[in-house]
C-alpha cells in the first residue's frame, strides 16, 4: 500500500524523480539532492496525486475525494490553496511561473515538469544516536545539565538573598 490513501503502487513505480527532486510514494518522503525536504502529509499527498497523473490535469474534485474524505467537514478551497502552497515552498516554485505545478483556473492543478519513476530508493545507513548529546539540540548532555544546575543554584541563591532581605527589612524600627 502506497502513502497516499487507496491507491496500489507497483514495486517498481514506488519513487518519482523530477527536476533534483525524488519523492518515495511510499513512505511520504521528499528529497532534494537527496536532503530530506519537510512536507506535512496532506500536501505530500497533493504532490503524490500530481506525480501519478504524469502530466494530466487533476481537478478540484479529485482532490476533494481524495484528500478530504465526505465525513470531513473542512473549508476546502482554503485547505487544498494551503496544500499546494506548501507543495510549491517545498519544491523553490512559484505559481507566476511554474516550474513544477501549473494552475488551471477553476479546474485544478497539473504537474508540468518531467517526472521518472522507478523502484524503491536505496536503504540509507542510520546512526545510531549519540548518548552524549541532549536529542534534538546538539548540545552535549553534560554541557546542558552542567548549566541547569547552575539555574538552580542561581535561583536557590536568589531566593535566600531575598528571605535575608524580606528578614532584614522586618527587624528594622
Amino acid at each position: 500500500m502506497g502513502y497516499l490513501a487507496g491507491s496500489l503502487l507497483e514495486s517498481d513505480q514506488s519513487v518519482a524523480r523530477f527536476g533534483e527532486f525524488e519523492a518515495d510514494l511510499v513512505t511520504g518522503e521528499l528529497r532534494r539532492d537527496g536532503q530530506v525536504v519537510k512536507l506535512q502529509r496532506q500536501p505530500f499527498e497533493a504532490l503524490a496525486l500530481l506525480l501519478r497523473a504524469r502530466g494530466g490535469l487533476v481537478s478540484r474534485e479529485v482532490f476533494r475525494r481524495t484528500l478530504w474524505p465526505a465525513a470531513v467537514h473542512v473549508d476546502f478551497d482554503r485547505g487544498l490553496t494551503s496544500a499546494i502552497r506548501k507543495v510549491r515552498e517545498a519544491l523553490g516554485d512559484s505559481g507566476r511561473t511554474p516550474r513544477f505545478i501549473e494552475t488551471r483556473l477553476g479546474r485544478g492543478y497539473r504537474f508540468i515538469c518531467p517526472v521518472q519513476f522507478c523502484g524503491a530508493a536505496p536503504a540509507r545507513a542510520i546512526a545510531a544516536p549519540d548518548p552524549a548529546v541532549l536529542p534534538g539540540s546538539g548540545v552535549p548532555r553534560r554541557v546542558w545539565v552542567a548549566g541547569r544546575a547552575a539555574a538552580w543554584v542561581g535561583i536557590a541563591v536568589a531566593g535566600a538573598v531575598l528571605v535575608a532581605a524580606a528578614g532584614w527589612a522586618f527587624t528594622l524600627p
